[in-house]
C-alpha cells in the first residue's frame, strides 16, 4: 500500500507549480481574442430621429402625442424593434440609439387624425414624405415636422323595430370615393360597437361626409350571436344605413367638421331572416383543379366595401358545399382553387334568394368568354398589345386580359365572371395614345363606347379596331386674372354613355403658373371644368355634370390635333 499522503502530495505538487503560467497565458489569449473580435466586427454606429408634432389649424404644438417608429423592411426589423414615445410640452419627440434602416412614423392623439380627409393626398404630400425615414448608420435626422388634423365625432343610437336599444351591434362610418366612369368606392373609415343602451360614438374622424351603417350579428365576448337561430335558419339584423334604409342610394350623409360632434344619428335596424345555399362543384369539361377548392358567395351590394359581406366555404371531397347566413338578394357563386398560394377562378353561377334556401351547382369552366380579332392601320402596332375587359370590383377596377397579341391579332379572354364591363387596351409600352376605337360584337353592337353585360353563359365574338389619333388640350386656369396652382382640370364627355367608360374621362392638375395639359384625348365632344381639389373626387360623380354645366367650357376634339382652352376656376356644386 502506498502512504496516504504520498500520492496526494505528489499530485498536488505537480498540479500546483505550472498553474500560474497557464492561468496567465489563458487570460492573455482571451483578451487578445476579444480585441480581435472587436476589430473584426465593430459595433454599427447608432443614429437618432427627432422632430415636433403641431396642429394644422393653429400651428400649436400637441403635447402627449404618441409617436411610434416602425421598421418597414425585414433587414431593419431584425436590427430594431418598434418604439413609441410621447411628445413633450413643446410637441417634441426624440428616438435615440437607432440602428440604420427604413422606418415609418405614426402619430396618435385623442381628438385628432393623421389624415386631412382627402382620399388622394398625392405621393409628394409632405405629411406622407415626412413620415418616412431612411436612416444611415450613425446619422442624426432632426427637425421633422408632423401635423395632426383636429377631428370630429359621429354619435347616435341604434334601435330595433320596437324602438328598444340594440346592444353589441357593429356600426361603420363609411366614406365614398368616386372613380372615373362614375363608379363609387366605398370603404370603412372607422367602426365601433353599440353599448348596452344601443349608443355608439365614433371619434377621431377626419373632416368629410360619411354614411353610417349598422347590422349583422351582435358582438358578444368571444363570440357572435344572431337574434334567433335554429333548424329553420337564422335571424339577424339587416344591414341598414342612416336614417333607416337598406339602400345606399337612399342613405343620408353625415357631415363631420373639425372639433365638432354630429349627434343624434339615431336609426332603426330591423331583423331579417337569412338563408342557406347548398350545392356541388361539378367537374364539367375542364381538367380537375389542383389545390384546395372553395366557393365564394358575393353580392353586388358588397362591391366597394373594404370589409367583406361575402361568405365562403370549403368544398368537401364529394364536391359539396354549404354557405349560410345570406340575406335575400342576388348573388354570384364563384368556385376558386388555390395552389401554392396562387388563386384562380374556376367557374361561376348566379342565384337569387327571396324567401327560401337555394340549391345551386357551380360547374368548372362555366364562365363568360370574349374572343375575336384585332385590326389596326399600319402605323398602330398590334403585336404585344393586350385587349382587356374592365369591371368595377371591391373598390377598384378588375382587369381581365388576353395574352399578348401576335401578328395574327387573335385574342381570347376566358373565365370571365358575370358583370358589367367596358373594353380597354393594355399597351405594351404604356402608349396611352392607342385606344379601342371599335369593338363590334355579335349582333352588330359596338361596345367600344359603352358598357355591356356578361353572364356566365355569354360567348362574344368581336372585331376590335385600334386607333392612334388622340389629341392634346392644354391651357391656363385663372381666378380674377391670377393663375391658380394645384387646380383640378377635368375633361368629361358630353355623351352620358361615354361618361361610363373610364378611358374617356381625363384629369390634370395645374402647375405653379396655372398651366395644365391633357394628353391622349380620344376625339369626341367634351365639357371642361376647372375646380378645387375634391377630397372624394366629386367631379367623377355621375351627377357632377348636371350640377356644374354652367361652369364648363365646351370643346370638340378632332383627331390628331392640339388646341388651347383657358379656363376660369369655379367652385364645386
Amino acid at each position: 500500500m502506498y502512504p496516504k499522503s504520498g500520492p496526494v502530495w505528489f499530485l498536488a505538487s505537480r498540479a500546483a507549480w505550472p498553474l500560474f503560467p497557464v492561468v496567465f497565458f489563458t487570460a492573455l489569449s482571451l483578451a487578445q481574442s476579444k480585441d480581435d473580435r472587436s476589430m473584426a466586427s465593430p459595433k454599427p454606429a447608432l443614429g437618432q430621429v427627432s422632430g415636433h408634432v403641431y396642429r394644422t389649424d393653429t400651428g400649436e404644438p400637441i403635447p402627449k402625442t404618441q409617436v411610434s417608429l416602425l421598421p418597414t423592411d425585414e433587414a431593419t426589423a431584425k436590427a430594431a424593434e418598434q418604439r413609441t414615445v410621447r411628445t413633450g410640452p413643446d410637441g417634441a419627440f426624440t428616438f435615440t440609439d437607432l440602428p440604420g434602416g427604413n422606418y415609418d412614423i405614426e402619430t396618435w392623439h385623442n381628438g385628432y387624425s393623421e389624415y386631412s380627409g382627402s382620399l388622394d393626398p398625392g405621393p409628394n404630400d409632405p405629411e406622407l414624405t415626412n413620415r418616412k425615414v431612411a436612416l444611415k448608420p450613425g446619422q442624426t435626422v432632426q427637425n421633422i415636422v408632423l401635423h395632426l388634423y383636429p377631428a370630429g365625432v359621429i354619435s347616435g343610437q341604434v334601435l330595433d323595430e320596437d324602438q328598444d336599444p340594440v346592444p353589441g351591434l357593429q356600426v361603420f362610418a363609411l366614406r365614398i370615393d368616386f372613380e372615373e366612369g362614375g363608379q363609387r368606392r366605398i370603404f370603412a373609415a372607422a367602426q365601433t360597437v353599440t353599448d348596452d343602451l344601443g349608443n355608439y360614438r365614433i371619434p377621431d374622424l377626419p373632416p368629410g361626409s360619411y354614411f353610417v351603417r349598422a347590422g349583422g350579428l351582435m358582438q358578444r365576448p368571444m363570440q357572435e350571436m344572431s337574434v334567433k337561430e335554429g333548424p329553420a335558419g337564422r335571424v339577424q339584423y339587416q344591414n341598414t344605413f342612416y336614417p333607416g334604409t337598406s339602400s345606399l342610394s337612399e342613405a343620408q350623409a353625415v357631415h363631420v367638421d373639425p372639433l365638432t360632434e354630429a349627434r343624434d344619428t339615431r336609426f332603426t335596424v330591423p331583423a331579417e331572416r337569412t338563408f342557406t345555399v347548398r350545392g356541388k362543384v361539378l367537374p364539367g369539361a375542364a381538367p380537375p383543379p389542383k389545390g384546395s377548392v372553395e366557393v365564394e358567395c358575393t353580392s353586388p351590394n358588397d362591391i366597394g366595401y373594404n370589409f367583406s359581406n361575402g361568405r365562403s366555404a370549403a368544398v368537401d371531397s364529394d364536391g359539396s358545399f354549404k354557405i349560410s347566413g345570406l340575406p335575400p338578394g342576388d348573388y354570384t357563386l364563384t368556385a376558386t382553387a388555390t395552389n401554392q398560394g396562387v388563386r384562380s377562378d374556376l367557374g361561376f353561377a348566379s342565384i337569387h334568394i327571396s324567401d327560401a334556401n337555394v340549391n345551386a351547382d357551380v360547374e368548372i369552366g362555366h364562365a363568360a368568354e370574349v374572343y375575336g380579332k384585332v385590326e389596326a392601320s399600319p402605323e398602330v402596332p398590334v403585336r404585344g398589345e393586350r385587349i382587356q375587359l374592365a369591371i368595377f370590383g371591391p373598390g377598384f377596377y378588375l382587369l381581365h386580359q388576353s395574352s399578348e397579341l401576335d401578328r395574327t391579332g387573335r385574342f381570347d379572354i376566358k373565365t370571365i365572371p358575370p358583370g358589367v364591363f367596358t373594353f380597354s387596351l393594355s399597351a405594351s409600352e404604356g402608349d396611352e395614345s392607342i385606344y379601342v376605337k371599335k369593338a363590334v360584337c355579335d349582333g352588330g353592337h359596338d361596345y367600344a363606347t359603352r358598357e355591356f353585360t356578361l353572364t356566365a353563359e355569354s360567348r362574344l365574338d368581336c372585331d376590335v379596331t385600334l386607333a392612334r389619333d388622340t389629341s392634346t388640350v392644354h391651357g391656363k386656369v385663372t381666378s380674377y386674372d391670377n393663375p391658380v396652382a394645384a387646380a383640378v382640370v377635368v375633361m368629361i364627355p358630353v355623351s352620358p354613355e361615354l361618361r361610363k367608360v373610364p378611358r374617356y374621362t381625363l384629369i390634370s392638375k395645374t402647375d405653379a403658373t396655372g398651366q395644365y395639359k391633357l394628353a391622349a384625348v380620344i376625339p369626341t365632344d367634351y365639357l371642361l371644368f376647372a375646380v378645387p381639389n375634391s377630397p372624394d373626387h366629386a367631379y367623377f360623380d355621375p351627377t357632377f355634370v348636371d350640377r356644374n354645366t354652367l361652369n364648363s367650357e365646351s370643346v370638340t376634339v378632332n383627331p390628331s390635333t392640339a388646341q388651347i382652352v383657358d379656363l376660369k376656376l369655379s367652385s364645386l356644386k
